[in-house]
């Protein structure tokens, strides 16, 4: 199969392996029914493309709703889930590109801390960032799929720093919630506006109450995501694209490029029936890579967002945090994304137009098995994912 990003310019000869974690899957049993569309290189081609497009593959389809945002950049394997075409499917995250997909689309996904699944064999953006995660209808499958993938890899050392095994299903149980505590945004007091803006989100907080959990209003302190902040994060980015995208295309072979450069005049020839832009893409060839600024920018952000999230989960006493629904978990998100922390997305209902709502959790470094015991305690308590009706 073709490992191309979505890119036609890196259609051509298949990579010459399957990924680690593929190899492990394949080990264990399971089926590789074959791979779905994303968003062209991640999101990180041009900022006019619609979440979930690529020229190999064109647009991604929301089952729930045909014209519904399906977010990305693992759309397609999110999608897929959703209409049922597979129980299990891997996405990659760099900055939510799991955990977005799957709320949109209505499913479970988790993006592991970053080190516990191998990164070996996936195209990659950052590695800083990058994780494969797990997209599932539910959270015990998701746990299944991480028990087969998460194992130390000689090739990525990142995978060195797990701490130990374990068997992530180990604590899904009935009463997963009772005694845990979990801090949610404070803005949804009880009495508060936001609770009548968010009613999905409010009865989350219900029946996480209802379940045995101790909720705590907390805020996350740190970035507010400013104009300047958002600058740093996108220099951060351009500078990962020209820092690994380069090495990754000269390793492969028999493909139309082997360049970032002729990568770029490919795309030019060939922009496609949509002429979509690539400025990300040509942005980010273009700027002169300095090492030091990179460290500079990527340290700077990792450390002042486990900074951020240690303390909140330490002052609070908490076993995981909530994101804030709207917008999309962006503060709380963010600063998983940068400490390289867990998150998992789980259904919490539909909306008045009838698209999937959820739930974010996140916690410390690590805390993949509490994480998914709080999400799974929530999912059976909720019931409240619905299969789309294809419309």
């Amino acid at each position: 199969m073709q490992t191309a990003a979505g890119s036609l310019a890196m259609v051509g000869a298949a990579a010459a392996d399957d990924a680690f974690i593929v190899q492990k899957l394949r080990e264990q049993g399971a089926i590789i029914l074959g791979k779905t569309n994303m968003s062209e290189w991640a999101n990180f081609r041009g900022d006019e493309l619609p979440y979930g497009w690529s020229g190999r593959g064109g647009l991604t389809r929301n089952p729930h709703a045909l014209d519904g945002d399906v977010c990305g950049s693992s759309s397609g394997s999110a999608a897929a889930i959703a209409a049922g075409y597979a129980p299990l499917a891997l996405g990659t995250d760099t900055f939510g590109s799991v955990i977005c997909p799957a709320s949109k689309n209505g499913v479970v996904g988790l993006k592991p801390s970053v080190g516990l699944l191998s990164r070996t064999g996936i195209i990659p953006a950052s590695r800083e960032l990058d994780s494969a995660g797990p997209i599932t209808r539910t959270v015990r499958d998701a746990a299944l799929l991480l028990n087969a993938m998460a194992l130390l890899d000689p090739r990525d050392p990142a995978t060195a720093q797990v701490p130990a095994s374990k068997d992530y299903t180990q604590k899904l149980t009935a009463d997963a919630l009772q005694g845990k505590v979990i801090g949610y945004p404070s803005r949804f007091k009880p009495g508060s506006e936001a609770l009548n803006e968010h009613p999905q989100f409010a009865q989350a907080l219900d029946t996480l109450r209802r379940a045995g959990a101790q909720l705590v209003p907390v805020d996350l302190k740190g970035t507010d995501w400013s104009d300047n902040d958002w600058s740093r994060v996108s220099r951060m980015f351009d500078m990962t694209i020209k820092r690994v995208l380069p090495a990754y295309l000269a390793s492969r072979s028999g493909l139309k490029v082997s360049t970032f450069q002729e990568l770029v005049d490919y795309n030019e020839k060939n922009p496609g029936a949509e002429k979509y832009n690539q400025d990300l893409l040509k942005r980010a060839n273009a700027l002169v890579f300095d090492e030091t600024e990179y460290l500079k920018l990527s340290d700077g952000l990792r450390d002042e967002a486990r900074s951020n999230v240690d303390k909140l989960l330490a002052d609070n006493g908490l076993d995981a945090a909530l994101g804030d629904p709207h917008p999309f978990a962006v503060l709380e998100l963010g600063s998983a994304t940068f400490a390289g922390y867990p998150g998992i997305t789980v259904p919490s209902g539909m909306d008045v137009d009838g698209m999937p709502t959820s739930v974010y959790f996140y916690g410390a470094r690590w805390s993949e098995d509490e994480l998914l015991a709080i999400a799974h305690g929530y999912e059976q308590a909720s019931n409240a994912r619905q299969d789309p009706d294809f419309e």
